[in-house]
């Protein structure tokens, strides 16, 4: 997949994952037994629970190892702006809970523009889930928003049906 033109894989890991024992370890096994470079990988940091030191030690050892890290879910459950502080993120995922509303809520548009606004000073990518409809994707893209994901463009596919995706146009 990464020789086809995908630039990474985007894994969900908790924050229970990222704190056990030989975690960062288990990461750089997993990159050198598929040939993957540190920056091909982004792990989404899933905030099933409050982040602690520890977990945020991992995330750095993670940073520093050149893993993309994600703060994923932002606006909803525990990601919020403390997080943006305290985790080398390079990404910073829209809650569909806002991509939703978009179209019928102008403060949920104030709100996402206000976050893109945000991740662009802070220079981390956006990306907007749960992208449904074209006029979702529409208006997140006339605010600036990098990135969209949702089914507007895929449903989950099983992994060998990937390279027939990545050879199909977007619709």
């Amino acid at each position: 997949m990464l020789s086809q033109g995908v630039d990474r894989l985007c894994c969900n890991v908790g924050v229970g994952e990222i704190t056990e024992p030989g975690f960062t370890a288990e990461i750089r096994s997993l990159l050198a037994a598929h040939g993957i470079r540190p920056d091909q990988l982004e792990l989404e940091v899933v905030e099933t629970a409050p982040l602690d030191g520890r977990a945020i030690a991992v995330v750095a050892e993670l940073d520093r190892l050149g893993v993309r890290i994600a703060v994923d879910d932002y606006g909803s459950g525990w990601a919020s702006l403390g997080h943006l502080v305290h985790l080398p993120a390079s990404t910073l995922k829209i809650d569909r809970v806002f991509v939703r509303d978009l179209g019928a809520s102008p403060r949920v548009e104030a709100l996402v523009t206000s976050t893109i606004q945000l991740g662009r000073t802070l220079g981390l990518t956006t990306v907007a889930e749960g992208v449904e409809t074209l006029e979702q994707a529409e208006i997140l893209r006339s605010l600036g928003c990098e990135l969209l994901q949702g089914f507007r463009f895929s449903p989950p596919v099983p992994a060998d049906e990937i390279e027939g995706l990545l050879a199909a146009p977007l619709r």
